[in-house]
C-alpha cells in the first residue's frame, strides 16, 4: 500500500472520525458508556477471533503468535473494557500506543491494499486500540499522572527483552527486534541491528515522558 495514498488516507480518517464519536457519546451519560463498554469488548474479540484464524492458517510459528507489541496492547485493551479498572493498564495501553501503535498507522507495513481483507485487518484493529483510548479517557475517567512513564518504560524493557530472545532463538521478527520492516519505517535511520532497538527504545521513553508532562495537570500550591 502507499503511504498517503488515497486508501492509507482513508484509513486513517476512519480511524479519527470514530474515536471523536466515541469520546463525544461517552461523555454524554453513564448508559452510553456502558454501551460502549459493551460494543468495544465484542469489537475488539470479534478482531481478535478473525485475525488470528488468519495468522494460524499459515501455520507458521513466525507469524502466528501474538508477541507484536500491538497484540499485548488489544489484550490490554480487552482487559480495560472488561470492567477491570487499571491505571497501569491505561498507562501502557496509551504510551506504547502513541509511540509504537500510531507509527504503524503512518508508515504501514501493508503488502495489501485496498479491498483486500488485509487492509481491513490492519486499519480495524490498529484503529481500534485509538478508539479503546478515546472511550477509556472521555468515558472511564483515564488520566496520566505525572509518573504513568515509568511503568510503560518497564514494561517495554520487558516485552523487548522477551520477544527479542524468542526472535534470536528462533529466527523469528516479532516487533521487528531482528531486522526492519522491508517497507521501510523511522527505524531505518536509528542505525543498523541492535543499535535501532536500544536508539528505539530510548527513543519511545523519551516520548513517553513528554506525553506525561504535556497531558498531566501541575499540581497546584
Amino acid at each position: 500500500m502507499e503511504w498517503f495514498g488515497l486508501s492509507h488516507l482513508l484509513g486513517l480518517a476512519g480511524i479519527c472520525l470514530s474515536c471523536l464519536l466515541v469520546a463525544r457519546l461517552g461523555r454524554s451519560n453513564s448508559i452510553w458508556c456502558a454501551r460502549l463498554d459493551r460494543f468495544l469488548r465484542a469489537n475488539l474479540l470479534t478482531y481478535i477471533a478473525i485475525a488470528y484464524a488468519w495468522r494460524w492458517s499459515s501455520l507458521s510459528l513466525a507469524t502466528c503468535l501474538p508477541l507484536h507489541l500491538c497484540d499485548f496492547i488489544l489484550i490490554g485493551a480487552v482487559y480495560a473494557v472488561s470492567g477491570n479498572r487499571s491505571q497501569r493498564v491505561f498507562e501502557c495501553l496509551y504510551l506504547w500506543s502513541w509511540t509504537g501503535s500510531v507509527w504503524a498507522l503512518i508508515t504501514p507495513d501493508l503488502s495489501h491494499d485496498f479491498p483486500h481483507y488485509r487492509y481491513f485487518e490492519f486499519f480495524w484493529g490498529h484503529g481500534l486500540i485509538f478508539v479503546v483510548l478515546a472511550h477509556l479517557e472521555s468515558g472511564q475517567g483515564y488520566r496520566l499522572l505525572a509518573g504513568s512513564w515509568k511503568g510503560a518504560t518497564w514494561g517495554l524493557l520487558l516485552w523487548t527483552l522477551l520477544v527479542g530472545a524468542l526472535d534470536v532463538t528462533f529466527g523469528w521478527n516479532y516487533g521487528y527486534l531482528l531486522y526492519k520492516p522491508p517497507a521501510g519505517s523511522p527505524l531505518d535511520y536509528f542505525g543498523p541491528w541492535p543499535i535501532y532497538i536500544l536508539v528505539a527504545n530510548l527513543a519511545s521513553v523519551l516520548f513517553f515522558r513528554l506525553i506525561c508532562r504535556l497531558r498531566t495537570t501541575p499540581a497546584q500550591p
